[in-house]
């Protein structure tokens, strides 16, 4: 039993021994495991911080790059505007300088076109004239050079000149206005005063000359150079403002083309081969111009207006008469002309312009040379008291003393070395340079052509002294018969004959009767009446009545379109 007990115990004690080792070795394996345990939670827990924390701070660097891209990006923006604000700044600078340049570029340009439509409308539309401080000027777009010329120059009584002549130019680049200006002043103006001969070659201005101060005109310069063609121009401005034109000698073939117009009032004479005989038909003629201004004058005195131009239309009288004498020293410097008679036709010259234009009679000139060796006294007069046009001259100190231009003044070659159509012209002591007009023929005779016959022949005088020549004034074509107020065509006398020249004197009786009515006609309506008015105490009005009475009333009748004439006509041949 003892030792079943021990053997017991020692089993007992074994088997405890045993639990105890295995407790032991369990506990072992236990806190082994547990501290392996541990170890791997502490390691897992380190692991999982760590991983935290990497993915925290992966988010931080995230979340800082997504900042810091968004700084970036924000800055990047606020550069960019900053850049496009400093752009519009510098461009806002450049286009601040550049609006100046950029103004003018399409100011020029808007001029360019509005000077383009402008020489377009030139030849469609009618040119306008403006009365300007009492002047008329000219408003003409137009080719050429010559624009709209409301500040046109009137040359008057001034010191001052803006040209200037530099010696040997020939001013070649300067271009011949365009007839257009020509006729357009001649058609469409109002008051007929100025006389237009060109444009300046300096600032394209119309170059007038006022007939109330200066109604005769010299042009001179040597041959082929534009005189005679600038003095035609002159003539048809003229013609057109409803006078009477008379030309003499009219050399080679400037004349053809007006007188292929075949227009009642342009009269081209022939003069004679023979010098002697050729003076004595100029000095008829100058004798009946001389005749005829002095009947004007006793119209001017009855009518009570100072000059022709103001003459009313009811008085039924003529316009204006020019005399056109071309190459006049090929008169009077001829050898075979005797002193005595080339003196005689300076002195009627001289008469002429010195009192005639205030009756409406205008005297127009060429010559060569001018100059008082070429002239003498009476053609000095003659000279002094026209505006002067000096086309291309020889010489210079010539051309100088004609124009009047002293020494050191402008111009100091005159109009020496100028090319064919310039000219220099002189008036009120103003001297300025100018470029003529240079008409084709057929635009002259287009022009003449549409230039309505005036209801007046020539003046009596005038016509029986042209008809001392080879006068060549054409017969009205039937197409060109002027009418009167009624519409009805007005009977012109044909040119006179010498087999017609005594009825003349006749109707030269008629006129002046008729013109004694003017202004009391309209109170008469019987030819008692008007016998009383021409007759006198001594003379019974039945005489008047039958002699000069009915004659008068007649001329009035066809001449001047009175109604009130055509009344009592009618009433006499109702009551005989």
């Amino acid at each position: 039993s003892d030792a079943a007990y021990a053997i017991s115990y020692n089993a007992t004690f074994e088997a405890e021994q045993f639990v105890i080792e295995m407790t032991r070795s369990a506990e072992v394996v236990a806190a082994a495991s547990t501290a392996e345990h541990r170890q791997m939670s502490s390691d897992l827990s380190f692991e999982a911080t760590r991983i935290y924390l990497e993915r925290i701070s992966a988010d931080n660097v995230v979340a800082a790059n997504f900042s810091a891209t968004r700084t970036q990006a924000e800055a990047n923006r606020l550069h960019q505007v900053a850049v496009a604000r400093q752009v519009d700044i510098d461009r806002s600078q450049i286009y601040n300088k550049l609006l100046p340049w950029f103004a003018v570029f399409i100011l020029f340009l808007f001029a360019g076109v509005v000077v383009a439509i402008l020489r377009s409308m030139f030849s469609r539309h009618d040119p306008h004239v403006y009365d300007v401080n009492g002047n008329e000027i000219l408003t003409l777009p137009g080719a050429n050079g010559v624009h709209t010329v409301a500040n046109g120059r009137l040359l008057a009584a001034s010191n001052n000149s803006t040209d200037e002549v530099i010696e040997g130019e020939l001013f070649e680049d300067v271009s011949v206005p365009s007839f257009s200006l020509l006729t357009g002043w001649n058609k469409y103006r109002q008051r007929k005063t100025h006389t237009l001969v060109g444009r300046g070659t300096a600032d394209s201005l119309p170059i007038f000359i006022d007939r109330r101060t200066y109604p005769h005109s010299l042009l001179c310069g040597a041959t082929r150079n534009g005189k005679t063609t600038g003095a035609i121009n002159i003539l048809m401005g003229i013609l057109r403002d409803g006078g009477d034109v008379v030309a003499v000698n009219g050399m080679g073939g400037d004349l053809t083309a007006i007188e292929n117009a075949r227009h009642p009032n342009f009269i081209i004479t022939d003069m004679s081969d023979d010098i002697e005989v050729a003076a004595d038909q100029l000095i008829g003629l100058l004798s009946s111009v001389r005749l005829e201004v002095n009947r004007r004058n006793i119209v001017l005195k009855n009518s009570g207006v100072k000059e022709w131009e103001q003459l009313p239309d009811e008085f039924g009288e003529h316009g204006m008469l020019a005399i056109f004498i071309d190459e006049l020293l090929s008169f009077v410097d001829d050898p075979d002309l005797s002193k005595k008679t080339a003196d005689k036709i300076w002195s009627h010259i001289k008469n002429i312009v010195g009192l005639a234009g205030k009756f409406g009679v205008i005297m127009v000139l060429t010559m060569t040379d001018p100059t008082k060796d070429s002239i003498g006294k009476y053609g000095m007069k003659v000279r002094n008291q026209m505006a002067v046009i000096a086309y291309r001259m020889n010489s210079a100190a010539a051309s100088r003393v004609i124009l009047n231009i002293e020494k050191g003044a402008d111009f100091v070659n005159g109009s020496a070395k100028f090319p064919v159509g310039q000219f220099l012209i002189t008036v009120g002591g103003e001297t300025r340079k100018g470029v003529g007009f240079d008409p084709l023929p057929e635009q002259v005779r287009s022009f003449v052509e549409q230039t309505p016959p005036h209801r007046r022949p020539l003046p009596m005088l005038i016509s029986s002294a042209v008809e001392s020549g080879r006068m060549r004034q054409p017969e009205l074509l039937p197409d060109a018969m002027p009418v009167g107020a009624n519409g009805q065509p007005i009977n012109v006398p044909p040119p006179l004959t010498n087999a017609t020249f005594n009825m003349a004197q006749s109707v030269t009786q008629a006129e002046v009767d008729a013109r004694k009515l003017n202004g009391i006609i309209e109170g008469m309506t019987s030819l008692a009446a008007v016998g009383r008015h021409l007759g006198d105490a001594e003379h019974p009005s039945k005489q008047f009545s039958e002699a000069r009475s009915e004659p008068a009333l007649e001329w009035r009748v066809e001449y001047m379109d009175c109604e009130q004439s055509s009344v009592i006509l009618a009433r006499r041949k109702r009551l005989s």
